[in-house]
């Protein structure tokens, strides 16, 4: 048996609509693309210029073409683009367009405040992501601010072991590291490790990525007496768990040699 898998035919559907039943059931003879819905204005936009189209799809594309399904079809490509632009805030940060990310998020921030309220769960999500882009340029103390507001809510509203409770928590515990609030950060990861130990187990990944942090954290501020076994034991268990040659083993372990370099042991050359 020989699969035949669709393909979308660019040129076809700029030329025509398949408006007629067996004009779709030939070209999907041909293994082109058929869809039920089809629309001709955005065919070809985006050669023109970088875009994304957005449309929403209410006609069948056969002799039962009707119009009452517009408003739906169009209320629905509006949620996608309300959708997608909040997940482009991070995007434009990471390619270090940070003051266009921060101009987008704090809109779409303030949108969503006013509509939805600060409780709704998308307010909640873009107020992360204005909190991310501020710390992209390096306003640390009015990301704090948003990510400690943010953290209020959701412990509120989900509870403190909800993930995205955590996240948030793990977030604020990375902003204070880079301020150079060591013993903050260290309050912080070890709070979310605990609460992540109970939920999920004391060798569960997210447990493991906080005890390598913590290990970080206290070796920065030089307590090498208190980091050395937290990071032995991650090691240990991210053995047993994911193997030698996964790469969040790897990383752990080299944080152990660098943590037995600090101390001046020589053993750190096994690792």
């Amino acid at each position: 048996m020989v699969r035949r898998y669709p393909r979308l035919d660019e040129s076809v559907l700029r030329r025509t609509s398949p408006s007629h039943p067996a004009k779709r059931t030939y070209w999907a003879s041909q293994g082109h693309l058929t869809c039920e819905t089809c629309g001709l204005e955005a065919a070809g936009l985006m050669h023109g210029f970088q875009c994304v189209v957005i449309r929403g799809i209410a006609d069948y594309a056969d002799s039962h073409k009707n119009d009452d399904w517009h408003a739906y079809a169009a209320a629905v490509a509006a949620g996608c683009a309300k959708e997608l632009l909040t997940y482009m805030t991070p995007i434009v940060g990471i390619r270090g367009k940070y003051d266009s990310s921060f101009r987008l998020e704090e809109t779409i921030c303030r949108t969503l405040m006013t509509d939805l309220g600060a409780q709704h769960p998308d307010t909640l999500r873009s107020m992360s992501h204005l909190a991310m882009s501020l710390s992209y340029q390096g306003k640390y103390l009015e990301a704090e601010t948003i990510y400690r507001e943010a953290i209020r809510i959701h412990r509120t509203m989900l509870r403190a072991e909800h993930p995205n409770t955590l996240k948030l928590m793990n977030n604020l515990a990375a902003l204070l590291y880079r301020q150079g609030k060591y013993e903050a950060a260290e309050t912080r990861i070890r709070e979310v490790m605990g609460i992540q130990q109970t939920v999920s187990g004391a060798e569960d990944e997210a447990t493991l990525t906080g005890m390598n942090n913590q290990a970080i954290v206290l070796s920065d501020q030089q307590q090498y007496e208190a980091a050395e076994p937290l990071q032995e034991a991650c090691c240990t268990s991210s053995l047993r768990v994911l193997g030698i040659q996964h790469p969040s083993t790897v990383r752990r372990l080299e944080n152990l040699a660098f943590l037995w370099l600090s101390q001046g042991r020589g053993d750190a050359e096994i690792l």
